[in-house]
This record gives C-alpha cells, structure tokens and sequence, in this order.
C-alpha cells in the first residue's frame, strides 16, 4: 500500500513536466538528494519518509486525500471559514490577497470563472463599491459589532484595506480569465443598495445614487474590456493587461465557480456560504468540473471582440436594470426629504 501511494504521488509530480529527467532534476533540488536516490523513489525501492510527503504534496499542492480514496466518490475540500477566523474586512482581504499572490507566480495559469454575480475583485474598481460590499458582508455575514452600530457611509472602509483592494484588482487583472455571466450579474448588488436605502442603512440616502453612478461605471468599463478582449484599469493601457473571453449564458445559473489551472497547479473554489469558499485539489474534481465549464462555455454566446452586438445587448440590458433600481431609489431618497 505504501508503495502504491508513493507511486501515485511521484506520478502526479511527473506528469507535470514534459520530460521524466527534468522532474527527477527538481525532485533531486527539493528533497537535497542524488539522482540515484530519486531514482529509487521512483521505483519504488526506497520508501518516501514522511517530511518528504509532506514537501512535495505542499510544494506541487496535491491532495494527499486523494491519493489514499482514488476511485471512490469521496471528494476532500477546504472550506474557508473552518481555517480563517474574520474579525475584519481586512482579515478578509488578507486571505484573497495571499492566495492571488500565490496563484499569480504559478507557470502558464489561467482562471475559468463561472458566475451568477460580479466576481468580487471587479468592486474593487471603485472604493465605494467594494466598501459597499464588505460592509454587507461584514453586518450580514461575519456580524461584526462596529458595522451593525454604524449606518454605511464611504468612509467607513480604512484607508489600508482601499491600497488592498487595489493591489487585490492588480493581481486579478493580470491573471488571463474566461468567464461565464448572465444577465442577473449586477441584480445581488443593486437588491442591496435598494435593500439599505429602504431600511434607512445609509447614513447619507444619496450615496446610494453615488454606488448606482459607480455600478454604471463599472458596466462601462466592462463593456470596454470585453469589447477589447483584455483586462486593465480604468484609464489604463489595454495593452498591458492579461487577456478577458467574456461569455454570456442564461441556461446555467450557478453559485461562483473558480477554475485555477496550470500544469502545477490545479483547483476548484465554488462559494458556500458566501463570501465563503470551499476549495478542492483533487485532480477528479477538477477534471469535472473543467469540463462543466467546457460544456456550458460551448452552448454560450461569446461577447468578446468581434461580438458587437451580443456585446451591446447583454451590457444594454444591464443598464436598463441599474436604470429601474435607479428610479426606485430616487423616490426613496426624495421621500426622505
């Protein structure tokens, strides 16, 4: 059994590599070994001590679950909240900034993102969205004392969670994506705006029109990212930024499901709990719901580059229901007066 849990191990490594003498090189570097004694790893005449396992499995992220309940139905996940103890935005923002760190140095990576909402790093466009989207989190999810004491105003977020945020957007912007929206995307955030503006949750009713103007703003830029097919800043260089395949699809309505592949790297992040994640390494798990993605993405309308006017539509679309909230709003906001 021990050798049959090395050889799967050691497969897993090597098939990350095109050629077997180049993993048995970086085998020999991480373990300080000769390559005859990776070789007889390989073979299975020296038994993995195990500090070795545990070396390998963190530096090529292999679930060690995996290897031990192959071919069974059982499938191990992480799950945020059990490993991350939130008493702030900013422990928050700490974690998704590590992992995107993390996931931007890895070799040749791309993120298939499959959503029913803006994925989380676009608030971070403009401070007050991504301030708005926190202190919803912060009252609804993680119930944090100060927040459910203060109405929302835009200067409740500290001015080191903004550089965060920025450097979060920097970090995703730079990751090739392809994703899948429908037309609901914007739907969860404006039920919130118009959710606090009627519960008298803004210290200031108008700044809900303010986060209505910035919502427009962000489906502008959007539209301008897709129409280039790349990801940038507002007033950035296109030309810098990673690339962006934009899909529409109203078939398949999913919680977040995040796809991060590269040949040393392979995981899912789906959302449980929101903002919550439950993350999975196993190479089952990921080769499914890889091709979910494929499957859906093929009965789905691109709204990239050249798709002018599916591009048009879904993004018209879009405004008509920031304009609708927009109204409703207006006469909350007047009625205040």
């Amino acid at each position: 059994m021990a050798n049959e849990f090395q050889t799967r191990l050691l497969e897993q490594i090597a098939k990350k590599y095109q050629r077997k003498s180049e993993a048995v090189d970086i085998l020999s570097s991480l373990l300080s070994i000769g390559k005859d004694a990776v070789y007889r790893r390989l073979r299975g005449d020296t038994l993995l001590t195990p500090d070795e396992i545990s070396l390998l499995a963190k530096e090529f992220y292999i679930s060690l679950d995996s290897l031990v309940l192959d071919n069974t139905s059982s499938v191990f996940f992480n799950f945020s909240a059990f490993t991350q103890k939130i008493n702030s935005p900013t422990d928050y923002l700490n974690g998704i900034l590590s992992l995107l760190r993390q996931i931007k140095l890895l070799p040749e990576v791309e993120i298939l993102y499959a959503s029913s909402e803006i994925p989380f790093f676009y608030y971070s466009f403009f401070p007050e969205l991504i301030g708005f989207k926190l202190y919803v989190f912060g009252r609804t999810i993680w119930d944090l004392d100060y927040l459910n004491q203060h109405k929302f105003h835009f200067d409740l977020l500290p001015y080191h969670d903004i550089e965060m945020t920025k450097e979060i957007l920097e970090n995703f912007i730079s990751i090739d994506t392809t994703e899948l929206w429908n037309y609901n995307i914007f739907d969860n955030t404006l039920n919130q705006i118009e959710y606090h503006c009627g519960s008298g949750q803004f210290k200031n009713m108008e700044d809900a029109l303010v986060l209505l103007d910035r919502l427009e703003d962000l489906s502008g830029h959007m539209r301008k990212m897709a129409e280039l097919g790349r990801k940038f800043k507002i007033n950035g260089d296109p030309e810098v930024g990673s690339e962006f395949n934009l899909y529409h699809n109203e078939m398949i309505y999913t919680s977040n499901n995040i796809f991060v592949n590269s040949p040393r790297y392979k995981t899912v992040f789906t959302t449980f709990a929101s903002p919550n994640f439950l993350t999975s390494t196993d190479p089952r798990m990921f080769e499914f719901m890889n091709n979910w993605f494929l499957k859906v993405k093929k009965r789905s309308n691109s709204i990239s580059e050249q798709a002018e006017r599916e591009r048009n539509a879904f993004y018209n679309n879009i405004e008509r229901r920031i304009a609708s909230t927009r109204r409703r709003i207006e006469t909350l906001v007047q009625d205040t007066f």
